[in-house]
């Protein structure tokens, strides 16, 4: 039973980035801003919307800087983009982005496979990375993947993950993002975990960041949300994961983040509110499979919104009667 629910939380979407990010096929800038739109749309208010990753590692985002400079900026949205280094953020400085993240693996081995860095070399130049961001006032969220195991690695002690946040911290990151990048995550971790972290990290902003390869995602979540966590990452259609350039070294099945709709949807359920409207947010995941070019994952997709069902079961009474009749007791 569930005890420490709260009225709401934020949901930040990673879409238009990590969902992107792991197609093969290059989506036109035009495409990604009508999914922005979207999303905008059906009331989303943080959303990941590029990455300034060297176009050769990810060629999905060779057009980060156009795109930044055709974005729409309503009043009251946050944008944020992936800066893996210091070339990456001389490139998001002066797009007016309003927070970048910066990733880094808690283990050598994943951080090697992701930018081909040890551990210790990537915070190392995140020293400078978020001293640079901050000067030019870009809210900075160090994000900590393969937290609660490592597909290379294998177990990865919490202890060892508490000592990469505080080094972020020291640093002065505004925020800290945990991430359970290759789906390994369970309940009673995640929660106890969390409230390791909160306990640790008073007043810090704590994120959780969800990949759902083995269908424990959304549980993970309620177990973070009992936790206290109040801002969770997730993706549209739940797509995401490695870049297509690199995914054939993950033998992992699918390693996409947690799915939006059905997230927005069973919080909803609960009472606790997202500010998203779910079917213009189901009709964001369609557009979403008009521009990939094929159907997509996700149940509240294909199912629709609970409240759909409600009285809609008469009609199919009255078809039901008129077809095959009934006998009365």
């Amino acid at each position: 039973m569930f005890v420490n629910l709260p009225k709401s939380v934020i949901i930040r979407e990673m879409g238009p980035r990590e969902g992107i990010q792991s197609e093969a096929k290059i989506i036109p800038t035009e495409q990604k801003l009508e999914l922005i739109r979207a999303l905008l749309n059906a009331g989303l208010k943080y959303i990941q919307v590029t990455s300034f990753t060297h176009p050769k590692v990810v060629p999905q985002f060779a057009d980060a800087e156009k795109l930044m400079e055709q974005l729409e900026r309503p009043e009251g949205i946050f944008y944020w983009a992936t800066c893996p280094n210091l070339k990456g953020l001389e490139r998001a400085i002066n797009t007016g982005i309003h927070g970048i993240t910066a990733p880094v693996s808690v283990t050598d081995g994943h951080n090697i496979v992701n930018v081909q860095r040890k551990t210790s070399d990537t915070l190392k130049e995140f020293e400078v990375l978020v001293k640079k961001a901050k000067d030019a006032k870009i809210h900075v969220t160090g994000v900590m993947s393969a937290v609660f195991g490592c597909p290379i690695e294998g177990y990865v002690s919490p202890h060892r993950v508490l000592e990469v946040a505080k080094r972020l911290q020291w640093m002065g990151v505004d925020a800290l993002s945990f991430g359970d990048t290759t789906g390994m995550a369970n309940p009673l971790q995640v929660k106890s975990f969390f409230e390791m972290i909160l306990a640790e990290f008073p007043g810090m902003d704590i994120m959780s960041h969800f990949h759902d390869a083995r269908g424990t995602g959304l549980a993970n979540v309620l177990a973070a949300i009992e936790a206290g966590v109040m801002i969770h990452d997730c993706g549209l259609c739940g797509l995401g994961g490695q870049p297509s350039t690199t995914r054939k070294l993950y033998a992992y099945g699918r390693l996409g983040n947690i799915n939006t709709e059905d997230l927005v949807s069973m919080l909803e359920e609960m009472g606790i509110r997202t500010g998203i409207d779910l079917d213009k947010l189901i009709d964001a995941a369609k557009l979403f499979e008009k521009i990939v070019g094929r159907e997509l994952p996700g149940f509240v997709k294909q199912a629709g919104p609970v409240k759909a069902l409600w009285g809609g079961g008469k009609e199919y009474l009255d078809y039901f009667i008129e077809t095959f009749g009934y006998k009365e007791s």
